[in-house]
Formats: structure tokens, sequence, C-alpha cells
């Protein structure tokens, strides 16, 4: 579908004027991870010789993402940093940002714009118009620019009830004074929050912290028992993604640490474009260099035949 729209609105409106996402639900992203490395694997030549001109996936999508509903859910609800705050500044922690932190990572590795196609936080029809709504919403929208997220569309604009539940920013197009309503337009009169997912370079990045992984159903983000060490390589095409930060624009030195090698394959990509693909050796990887502006980034390690690793670390200096 990419490839007809851009037959038609040609080269120069793609990912302008035109712009395909590659939508998915929140959480549920095997659809997104399985596609989309289908189309690095294919239409990349990411695993081979396909086709005569590869391009990365970032030459068919603008972005990917899932639908973005949160819930009001009192009893659930937790700050939303250590700092002094009201408890109605609120997030579902663990449940809620290891998607966020999932969804974002997965186009950050690929060189695409996280979007949200539709979303917005359920309350009950009872309590859409109690002031921590309000709150709920702006923390929720905080979380959003933390992973220096793209286009969230808000569904929907009045009513929206569901099975005692409502979505609408208003239950009467005649009452615009609502919670959901002045949360839009606190979001919109202030600056976007600061990003600040990802690991700050120079940094030392543990094997086992990844973001976003090649098995679906793994979410390994904030409230994973596991972050730290080393992360096993042992799947056909498997492959991890990694988040962090540069503060300044400049060339920077990425370089693995790894051991137990049998004859692996890997290739290693940073935004959408692969910076290595090699076989392995020792303990330690080359130096990769590349030039990286001020921002959130993401790096994805990719075993792409059947040997086996174990990667330590990821540096990147």
């Amino acid at each position: 579908m990419s490839l007809v729209w851009r037959s038609v609105w040609g080269d120069e409106a793609m990912m302008t004027r035109v712009r395909p996402i590659a939508s998915g639900q929140l959480s549920y992203d095997s659809e997104l991870i399985w596609g989309l490395s289908f189309v690095h694997n294919w239409f990349g030549n990411g695993d081979g010789a396909h086709v005569a001109q590869p391009h990365p996936v970032n030459h068919f999508f603008y972005g990917c993402g899932g639908s973005h509903y949160s819930d009001d859910n009192p009893e659930q609800l937790v700050l939303l940093d250590s700092s002094p705050a009201p408890e109605r500044f609120v997030r579902e922690i663990d449940r809620f940002e290891r998607y966020e932190e999932e969804e974002a990572a997965l186009a950050k590795i690929l060189g695409l714009r996280r979007c949200a196609y539709e979303g917005g936080v359920w309350t009950s029809e009872a309590d859409y118009l109690l002031p921590r709504i309000e709150d709920a919403m702006v923390s929720y929208h905080a979380l959003w620019d933390k992973y220096d997220n793209d286009l969230f569309v808000y569904y929907v604009s009045t009513g929206g009830e569901e099975n005692g539940k409502a979505l609408g920013f208003t239950q009467s197009a005649f009452n615009l004074d609502t919670p959901k309503y002045r949360a839009l337009n606190t979001i919109l009169s202030n600056p976007k929050a600061s990003v600040s997912a990802g690991y700050l370079a120079p940094c030392i990045i543990p094997a086992a912290d990844y973001s976003v992984n090649s098995t679906a159903w793994e979410h390994p983000a904030p409230g994973a028992e596991i972050s730290s060490g080393g992360a096993q390589f042992d799947q056909w095409r498997e492959w991890k993604g990694y988040l962090f930060r540069v503060g300044a624009a400049g060339d920077y030195d990425i370089s693995l640490q790894y051991n137990s090698t049998s004859g692996s394959v890997i290739e290693i990509m940073v935004d959408g474009r692969v910076i290595a693909k090699e076989s392995l050796g020792g303990t330690n990887s080359p130096l990769y260099r590349v030039r990286l502006e001020p921002g959130l980034h993401g790096l994805r390690v990719y075993k792409i035949n059947d040997g086996y690793f174990m990667l330590n670390s990821v540096s990147i200096e």
C-alpha cells in the first residue's frame, strides 16, 4: 500500500504530506513486531538477497504504534515519579509504562515515529467530571512525551459510553467545561514534557535491560524482574532493542561486549540504519562510529542466523 501511495504522490510527498502508519494494539505488539521485521528482512534484504533495490522500513512507513487507551482506576494508580505530588498525579506504573517503552523502542530502532491512531483515558460514567480525571490525563500525556512520541489522536469528543465507562471529553456538545477538555487545553498551552527515557550517553547498557525484543509477548520494560546482566541469543532471527539519549550532536562510538559465541552472524541497527553486519569473535566488537543528533535513539542487535552468543552489554561513548 505504501508503494501505491508513493507511485501516485511521488517520493517528495512521502513521509511529509503522505505518512503511512503501521498500526496495532497497545500491549499486543506481535503484529507490529513480526510485520515490521518481515519488511526489514525481505524488502530491506535483512536476512538475504530478496529484492534488487532494498529499502529500510522507514522508506515504507512514517510511523508505527498501537491504540493508546489508559484507565482511571484509583485503586491501581500510584505516583508518576518519586517527587512530592498529590496522589492524583498518577499513572499505572509497571503495567502501563512497560508497554509505552516497548512501542517507543520498536519505532526508534527502525527509524520511525511512534503514533497512536486512537486513544484516551477510560473513566466511569459517574466519575468523568471529577478533578482527578484532568490530572490523570495530563500525567498520561507527559508519559507519552517522555518517550519522544509523535501524533496522538484522542477518541472521542462526545459520548463514547461503553459498559459503564466513558471515553468522551464531554457527554454534551454544549458543555466544554469538563476535566478532559481542561486537560487538553493544559497540554496544548504548555511545552511538551522533556524526553527522559533511555540511558544517557556515555553509558553502558546491561544486555538484559532491553526495551523491546523479537519475542512479542515479553514485556521487559519497567517492572520486569530482570534488568541487569547478560542476555542470551539462541533463537533464529532473534533480536533485542535498546533506548538511549544523547545530549549533543556529534560522533559516538558504539560497541558490544559478549562471550560464548558460536557461529553467530549479527546485524546492528541504529535509528533504522544498519551500521554493521558481521560474524562474532572474541569478546568485544569493533567500535562502530555513528553521527547522532540530540534526543532519543534506538539500537537493535539482531542475530540473523542460527548461531548462539551471550550479549553482556552495549557501550555508547
